[in-house]
């Protein structure tokens, strides 16, 4: 399977500006969401990077 990490890191960047316009709109705990999504994305794409997924399974 070929490595995702900028397909990842793409859609972390854009839930992270979501999350933006949603906090300057007032919808603090969607924005919040949004955000904690960004973040595990984020995170997805590193583990993508450097080939951590064997050693640390997805849940």
């Amino acid at each position: 399977m070929p490595a995702r990490y900028a397909d990842w890191m793409a859609q972390a960047e854009r839930d992270l500006q979501v999350a933006r316009d949603n906090c300057a709109q007032g919808n603090f705990e969607w924005s919040a969401f949004q955000r904690q999504q960004a973040g595990e994305k984020a995170v997805k794409a590193l583990r993508s990077s450097r080939d951590l997924g064997s050693l640390y399974p997805s849940t």
